[in-house]
């Protein structure tokens, strides 16, 4: 498997990288760029382009939200027992990590953290559904829940904090 995958990478890099038909004009070389002096000698490391990396500490109840531009731990957010799986919205300002509970304490919350200002800032309960697991985006507002011990799928409107249909 491995190897077919670099096979078509490789056919792929080569296809990408043939040459220009006969008799076509090579292509102009980009204008000198100028620098700029206003230009920060230094990347701003805490700027949205970077991004954010949001991983789950399943014993500690937490998120460590990290940024990419400088690998550094920013935040560190409180979330559900056991968290489990984490969902990030389509606009990238909202994460949505399922509490999946432990052995003794089935879960059955959604923690809402707010990525920008890396605090929780909603607990969403899915009342009689436990054990939320697989998580993903399907709006701005909706996010699909995968619930183990009732094994179904709800989908769940985080804003008004409403079960809009299950499966």
């Amino acid at each position: 498997m491995v190897r077919a995958a670099l096979a078509c990478s490789f056919l792929l890099a080569a296809a990408c990288a043939r040459p220009a038909p006969p008799g076509a004009a090579a292509p102009e070389p980009p204008d000198a760029v100028e620098p700029v002096a206003d230009a920060p000698t230094e990347p701003d490391h805490h700027s949205p382009d970077h991004g954010t990396h949001i991983v789950l500490n399943k014993a500690e109840a937490t998120a460590s939200l990290i940024d990419l531009g400088s690998r550094e731990v920013v935040a560190t957010v409180p979330t559900g027992k056991a968290p489990h799986e984490v969902a990030v919205s389509p606009a990238r300002n909202v994460a949505i990590v399922t509490n999946y509970g432990t052995k003794d304490e089935p879960g059955n919350t959604l923690t809402v953290i707010d990525v920008a200002q890396g605090k929780a800032i909603d607990t969403v309960t899915l009342t009689e559904f436990h054990r939320p697991h697989g998580i993903e985006f399907i709006d701005d507002e909706r996010v699909l829940v995968t619930v183990e011990e009732e094994k179904a799928v709800v989908c769940v409107d985080y804003h008004t904090h409403s079960i809009t249909c299950t499966l």
